[in-house]
């Protein structure tokens, strides 16, 4: 029982001394370390925040490329349209001066003109 009486006198004295090396570790270690850290971190969020940005930008660019070759295609299937319908329009016009002016039906576009000779 001396032994325990002594153990509960000290043991203030050993707490406070646990105690005051703790924090003396956390002030003298572990903050500054953790400043680094967290210089490091903003570092960090800061380049990836430019990398996104970069990226964001490239997407952009590709969209508004593939925006303009969309519109050339829709240009050029508009003229193309428009070319085979005069085309086709000029060419039903020559195609009825052919026939003498009447009506092509369907019986007529699979039958030759009578007058024609077949060579083969």
């Amino acid at each position: 029982m001396a032994l325990a009486a002594r153990a509960r006198q000290l043991l203030p004295y050993v707490n406070f001394l646990v105690a005051t090396t703790a924090l003396a570790f956390q002030t003298t270690v572990l903050y500054p370390w953790h400043v680094q850290l967290d210089t490091a971190f903003h570092n960090l969020k800061g380049e990836q925040a430019e990398i996104l940005k970069g990226y964001h930008n490239a997407k952009l660019r590709r969209f508004s490329q593939l925006e303009a070759r969309m519109e050339g295609l829709e240009r050029r299937m508009q003229n193309c349209a428009v070319t085979s319908l005069i085309a086709s329009r000029s060419g039903l016009g020559v195609l009825r001066q052919l026939l003498g002016q009447r009506t092509m039906t369907h019986s007529d576009a699979h039958t030759p003109p009578k007058n024609t000779a077949h060579e083969y």
